[in-house]
């Protein structure tokens, strides 16, 4: 019985000494901008926090016109323009432009993209860098013609649901292995 908590305890310490860095992380990000177009969407990042793998969200009154965006519409930005490359010129700062339309680098068809920027010095705490520069603007903004006004990003916490299929998973475990260990000391 002894060997039973000590695995159990073993196990437990494990999985709290395991860095959370080596997963990919999740966040929830909402931009306004001064033309009062919006993103609010998710980006998932490499380990480390240091770029961006994916983003998947929506762009809202983003409709394009000759002093800005003008009028209302809504636009799915999904896709990383090159996933890997850092265009942010401050250290700490990850910068990376977030696009519609289809393709990848080099090559498909876009008309909106957001030039977006954030520190990752505090990981899993990050902050949005919006006086970084990515090319021609000067910030995080839309077209580099949309300035972000406000904006925050939050890391996703788990969900119920999910913490509880774990637990018992866990529990169902110790169970399977409790048994195992009384069949073998008769």
């Amino acid at each position: 019985m002894k060997k039973f908590y000590l695995s159990l305890l073993a196990m437990a310490a494990s999985l709290a000494i395991t860095p959370a860095a080596l997963a990919d992380s999740t966040y929830n990000v909402n931009l306004t901008f001064q033309s009062g177009a919006t993103f609010t969407g998710t980006l998932t990042l490499a380990p480390g926090d240091t770029s961006i793998d994916a983003v998947s969200g929506t762009l809202t009154d983003y409709q394009f016109g000759s002093y800005g965006y003008v009028s209302s519409g809504s636009d799915s930005i999904d896709w990383v323009w090159y996933i890997g490359d850092n265009f942010a010129s401050d250290s700490g700062d990850y910068g990376n432009f977030l696009m519609d339309g289809s393709g990848s680098y080099g090559g498909g068809s876009y008309f909106n993209f957001i030039a977006f920027a954030y520190n990752y010095s505090d990981a899993p705490i990050l902050t949005l860098a919006p006086g970084e520069s990515l090319g021609e603007g000067t910030g995080v903004e839309v077209n580099y013609d949309d300035p972000m006004v406000s904006g925050s990003i939050t890391a996703t916490t788990p969900e119920p649901g999910t913490l509880l299929l774990l637990g018992s998973g866990l529990l169902g475990l110790a169970g399977a292995a409790r048994r195992r260990l009384g069949r073998k000391s008769c």
